[in-house]
């Protein structure tokens, strides 16, 4: 029972750290994103 209960706890815990690790993926893409239109503008 209590096995269980630790497996599934550390299974959110990963989860939760997956969560963590795609929103700044996302916002480092944006941040590149954003950086490249910059260099873009400057060289057209």
């Amino acid at each position: 029972m209590r096995f269980t209960k630790e497996r599934s706890h550390f299974k959110n815990k990963n989860f939760h750290i997956l969560i963590i690790i795609c929103k700044r993926f996302i916002l480092f893409v944006k941040y590149i994103l954003k950086f490249a239109a910059t260099i873009y503008t400057k060289f057209l």
